[in-house]
């Protein structure tokens, strides 16, 4: 194997879902293995022939059909020209995850997502075979999304012993917020371990500048007068939507053709659907609210993020958010819960404005202060430049960073 450079792994062995799997790991995993590639690594990506059981997943469908697919880049002529991509990994193929791992063995570094415990059995049978963790010649870096899953229900305790017990098999972390830092301290207590936090990079994969707010009004048949709000992406409980329901039947008396675009498909069981339907309905809210009950293409998302003045991000706990960065990479500023995830990585006052979560009057107050006293032309301009430090190059050179210090 050929070193780039001196403490520099020549060669990276990365798993996780990719297109055409939806959803954010599923980005996230493209466009850092495009990065590593840019940056002339080379890296096996083992990635998934099929992700998840059908009654296991809560949505309606874990298959993109977008058709701005992220795809994944190749490189013909010097370094990174042996990188390759497998879709092998399979739930039902235990064989698959064994020859990963012994392929995996002979790596300087193996990157494992780390999100939800449903891989942690997977994750078991592919580190065993990757070799024990000080005797491996290979160096685990998880790159952790959600230390803790954001719904635990009945099964907490298994999930916490699952989590747990793979986490430990790794040598070093990457956590997207000092809160999930924390987190990682608990579950790995007497365990010595490197954790780097480096915030979640920059979406402006969906920025093709198709739109402006002008364009993208238009076509939605919005006046460039109105006021309009987003919230976008999987709708789940933790991300506190009714809340802002709630608020916006408040902000309604000040500012009575506010207007909500809900984009997003709701994250479960059918109920929780009615139940916000119903909500709106009891609030009054029903003109001003557009709700987009579906997974959005690649290809739509700047249309609903150029339309908009800012995005609303009421979540009442979270890691990192994709969403918001999708948000930075549009030029728009939020406004979000004064949660590790966003008021580490939220300007207040120049990219955005933070409010408790949980309180519907508070948000409502907060919301109207970002029409009242707030240039919101400025603070696209402050968002164009605060994002530059989000990008994936700075995501890559903290991994290479932390293998240095394993």
């Amino acid at each position: 194997m050929n070193s780039v450079e001196k403490n520099q792994p020549g060669d990276i062995f990365l798993i996780g879902p990719s297109s055409p799997f939806r959803g954010g790991i599923a980005h996230y995993n493209s466009l850092l293995y495009n990065e590593m590639l840019a940056r002339n690594l080379n890296v096996t990506f083992y990635t998934f022939k099929k992700q998840y059981f059908r009654f296991l997943y809560p949505g309606k469908d874990d298959r993109d059909y977008s058709i701005d697919k992220i795809g994944l880049n190749k490189v013909e002529n010097g370094n990174g020209k042996n990188s390759h991509v497998k879709q092998e990994l399979h739930p039902l193929n235990i064989m698959s995850w064994v020859r990963a791992g012994k392929i995996a063995k002979n790596y300087p570094v193996i990157i494992l997502p780390w999100w939800v415990s449903f891989w942690g059995p997977y994750y078991s049978v592919f580190l065993k075979y990757a070799g024990n963790r000080k005797a491996r010649k290979a160096k685990v870096i998880f790159l952790c999304h959600n230390i803790k899953e954001h719904e635990n229900g009945m099964w907490q305790w298994l999930k916490g012993y699952i989590t747990r017990h793979i986490l430990k098999l790794g040598n070093g972390y990457i956590l997207h917020s000092e809160g999930e830092k924390l987190q990682l301290e608990n579950v790995l207590k007497g365990i010595e371990y490197r954790a780097l936090v480096s915030p979640h990079p920059t979406y402006d994969i969906f920025n093709k500048n198709r739109f402006d707010k002008v364009t993208a009004r238009g076509t939605l048949g919005i006046s460039t007068e109105r006021k309009v709000l987003l919230f976008f992406g999987f709708i789940r409980p933790y991300k506190g939507l009714e809340f802002l329901l709630k608020g916006l039947k408040l902000i309604k008396t000040q500012i009575p053709d506010i207007l909500l675009f809900i984009v997003g498909e709701v994250w479960g069981k059918e109920s929780l659907y009615d139940y916000y339907i119903g909500l709106i309905e009891k609030l009054g809210l029903k003109d001003n609210i557009r709700f987009i009950n579906r997974y959005v293409p690649n290809e739509d998302v700047e249309l609903y993020f150029k339309a908009c003045d800012f995005v609303v991000l009421p979540y009442l706990s979270g890691s990192g958010s994709g969403i918001l960065q999708v948000a930075y990479g549009m030029d728009r500023p939020v406004v979000a819960t004064r949660i590790n995830a966003f008021s580490e990585v939220v300007q207040e006052g120049k990219t955005g404005l933070l409010a408790p979560p949980g309180d519907e009057t508070k948000l409502a107050e907060v919301i109207q202060s970002m029409y009242n006293g707030v240039n919101l032309a400025k603070m696209e301009k402050e968002v164009s430049q605060y994002k530059k430090q989000f990008g994936w190059s700075y995501m890559v050179d903290r991994i290479l960073e932390l293998y240095k210090q394993l």
